[in-house]
């Protein structure tokens, strides 16, 4: 995406992952069953680029309420220019109570506008998970400080102790700047005393829909990211009910150019993307000019696995990223995520910019790249490269924190493996997006 620096524009964009089932284990992932608790709310700042901004471990990304001379959504960095005054994180579902009534519950945290416990104030909705950050510190776990990492990450095997819990493999430091954190709505008690709903049949005490978020922001420095926050979001129903109908959202409350501005907004259809800007021609207080403006754009969204339907459009049909693979298909005509190989490979072709060619089965997309057998003698040796056989953890020997090959056997073992580069939770195209 383009990004016009010259008319003092600010992109944050975000990426969702798809609801996921809980009995799933993706690249050596722990389910953590621990449910949040407003008492482990922290603060953190996410300053890697020149895009700043303030975030709590519940998920709302600015706090105007509580930091209003703070960095919230400030572009560039350090000059105090704002853009944001706040974001929340949204998930909403059918369902129905034991009465039989529909319900639709909602969760979502935010400074204001959120239903609340009349008895403690304390708000009905998305709270974090301890163990995810140092229990020392008031800061949100950070790549760039080892400090404010925990002991032992409690979605990972002890093999993770000590080293930085990365989206992109243990110890993996892809992004200039990675925040980490975990939140559900474990504490929303309203639909258990309205309408005797309880998500868990296993967990009597877990309250809300049952979703768990495990959450992720990051920053590049390069120039074509350096105006930027992606944002991750992998959302999990930890819960024994089976849910027909999810909403993701987001509600933004732009503050472009500060406060007191007015504000206006739209959307455009082809890029994703929402964005507003102010009335105004200099910002507040100090006014400073230009205003510039403010986006979101949704690079990843759920697919749909099973309609039938290339949502996406790449001529790949019902392709999904929490699938194993089981075959090499080496005949196109066999390929099962292909409804009609003339017509499909040629819009391939176009979305992937190369041919078709035999790939795993799960690898729907065919760009994983096994490792090089370059004796041809049907194994890897030592010195032959790897590529994207790596294993779970995602490393391998020239990575930093690699100390040996995946006590699970994947490294180099010839097929995709969930958490090795380009195939499935690690490939955002391996998934029939709507």
């Amino acid at each position: 995406m383009l990004i016009e620096k010259n008319n003092f524009i600010f992109i944050v964009l975000i990426v969702i992952n798809l609801i996921i089932n809980s009995s799933l284990i993706f690249g050596q992932r722990v389910v953590d069953k621990n449910k949040g608790n407003h008492n482990n709310t922290k603060k953190g700042y996410l300053d890697g680029n020149l895009v700043e901004t303030v975030y709590l471990n519940f998920g709302e990304i600015a706090d105007w309420l509580n930091e209003q001379n703070g960095p919230n959504g400030a572009w560039p960095k350090g000059s105090g220019h704002m853009y944001v005054d706040g974001i929340a994180i949204i998930v909403q579902a059918e369902t129905k109570d034991p009465a039989g009534h529909i319900i639709h519950p909602l969760e979502t945290n935010y400074y204001e506008f959120t239903r609340h416990d009349l008895a403690t104030g304390v708000t009905y909705g998305w709270y974090a998970l301890p163990g995810y950050d140092n229990p020392f510190t008031s800061l949100i776990a950070r790549s760039d400080d080892d400090n404010t990492w925990p002991l032992h990450w409690p979605d990972r095997p002890s093999e993770w102790d000590g080293v930085w819990n990365g989206f992109f493999g243990k110890g993996v430091f892809n992004a200039d700047l990675e925040t980490f954190f975990v939140f559900d709505d474990n504490e929303d008690r309203q639909y258990i005393k309205n309408n005797n709903f309880y998500p868990d049949e296993n967990d009597p005490e877990r309250g809300g829909l049952g979703m768990q978020v495990r959450t992720r922001g990051f920053q590049w420095q390069h120039v074509l990211a350096e105006d930027a926050i992606f944002w991750f979001y992998e959302i999990t129903n930890m819960s024994t009910t089976d849910y027909e109908k999810t909403l993701f959202a987001q509600y933004v409350d732009w503050g472009i150019g500060g406060p007191g501005n007015d504000n206006s907004g739209d959307y455009d259809e082809i890029y994703d993307m929402s964005y507003a800007w102010s009335y105004e021609s200099v910002g507040q207080p100090g006014n400073w000019s230009p205003v510039g403006l403010a986006g979101y754009a949704f690079l990843e969204s759920p697919g749909i696995q099973d309609d039938r339907i290339d949502n996406d459009k790449d001529g790949l049909t019902d392709e999904k990223r929490d699938n194993e693979p089981n075959v090499l298909i080496s005949d196109v005509n066999l390929d099962p995520f292909m409804l009609n190989p003339f017509q499909d490979t040629s819009r391939f072709r176009g979305f992937y910019n190369h041919s078709w060619r035999p790939h795993w089965d799960a690898d729907e997309n065919a760009n994983w790249d096994g490792y090089l057998d370059a004796n041809e003698n049907g194994e890897w040796d030592e010195g032959e490269p790897l590529r994207d056989d790596v294993g779970t953890d995602g490393i391998g020997p020239y990575d930093e924190e690699y100390n040996g090959p995946d006590a699970d056997g994947t490294e180099a073992n010839g097929r995709p493996d969930q958490g090795e580069p380009d195939f499935g939770t690690k490939d955002k195209d391996e998934s029939d997006q709507l």
